[in-house]
């Protein structure tokens, strides 16, 4: 999903991107937004971790929804759990963070979210841990291609969004 962004960006089909970033090409500057772990969620009825903060084997264990493949979540996941010899017991991928909450409120298993897409509300229903100990933070910015040239309307939006932004002549 991340090279389907750059791509846009670098070809100019779109002014701007915005993603997880760990790394960007040398034609493009990143603008950081913010930074967001990973958390766990399961269902508070399911009890499925009983409250303790679950281990990589015991999340590897259990029936995982999560994003499509396209996405970039999946594989930086999947990686980890390759790196300590686990194989995640993905039973179900959607393409949206709020389908993926869905399915899980209906008990089908746990699911692995970036910390922004869950809410106070979400808190609620469901019992959420941080991953922090297991996978990096990872950062989100509004990508641009060097040496372009944005109108009056694209830099006000983008400053909307990152008032303090800088455009390079």
């Amino acid at each position: 999903m991340i090279e389907v962004v750059f791509e846009k960006v670098e070809a100019s089909e779109a002014d701007f991107g915005i993603a997880s970033v760990d790394s960007v090409p040398g034609t493009m500057v990143c603008h950081t937004l913010f930074e967001s772990g990973l958390n766990l969620i399961s269902h508070k009825k399911n009890r499925l971790f009983r409250g303790k903060s679950p281990t990589l084997r015991q999340i590897a264990q259990t029936p995982l929804v999560l994003f499509s493949r396209t996405g970039s979540a999946e594989p930086f996941i999947e990686k980890r759990f390759t790196e300590e010899g686990l194989k995640p017991r993905i039973v179900m991928t959607l393409n949206n963070f709020v389908s993926v909450k869905k399915y899980v409120a209906q008990g089908l298993g746990a699911a692995i979210l970036s910390g922004f897409a869950v809410s106070k509300e979400d808190r609620k229903t469901f019992d959420v841990f941080s991953l922090d100990r297991y996978f990096p933070k990872r950062r989100y910015g509004i990508l641009l291609r060097k040496k372009k040239y944005f109108s009056p309307a694209v830099k006000a939006f983008l400053r909307s969004i990152k008032p303090d932004i800088q455009f390079r002549k």
